[in-house]
């Protein structure tokens, strides 16, 4: 009561109503928060989740506003963003599990190969390339004439030594 250090040693059960800690607190055991909330409060928030059988560890971290998870055990890796705008960042190779579809609602850019397997009806603007050849099972080819000029062609050969065309 006179602002003197007090130690508290408390052996089984107690009821202790409002406590507040100030500093470092180690627990062994289960910690059960009952109730709706846990706060993490202060410049640089972090809930850290550490196993004891050498799996990789994980932080929760809101940095600057950007809530991240990082893998500990490689080197504060960010695994996982979610920045102040709203937008999602997965960094490493991701697998979508447990779902047969993926809907993307407005663009998606890939930046690197898209490959994909099973697929039809599949619309592409651009270059066409096939590791195992080009099969037209039904329909036409059309060459469109974008410049007015009738010179478009099939070109075989690397010296463009065959072609057809029509004029």
């Amino acid at each position: 009561g006179d602002g003197d250090f007090v130690e508290l040693d408390v052996d089984g059960h107690t009821n202790l109503d409002n406590v507040s800690i100030a500093g470092v607190t180690t627990m062994s055991g289960v910690l059960n928060a009952n109730g709706n909330r846990i706060y993490v409060n202060g410049a640089d928030p972090a809930v850290d989740l550490i196993d004891s059988n050498n799996n990789s560890d994980y932080r929760f971290h809101n940095d600057n506003g950007t809530f991240k998870i990082k893998d500990q055990s490689n080197a504060n890796a960010v695994r996982y963003q979610l920045g102040a705008d709203g937008k999602h960042y997965i960094y490493g190779d991701t697998a979508v599990m447990g779902s047969s579809n993926l809907t993307v609602g407005g663009n998606l850019s890939v930046g690197g190969v898209l490959t994909y397997e099973d697929v039809t009806n599949v619309d592409s603007v651009g270059l066409i390339t096939a590791r195992a050849g080009f099969d037209l099972t039904g329909g036409n080819i059309n060459l469109g004439d974008s410049d007015g000029a009738s010179d478009d062609r099939i070109v075989f050969g690397a010296d463009t030594d065959m072609f057809i065309y029509h004029n």
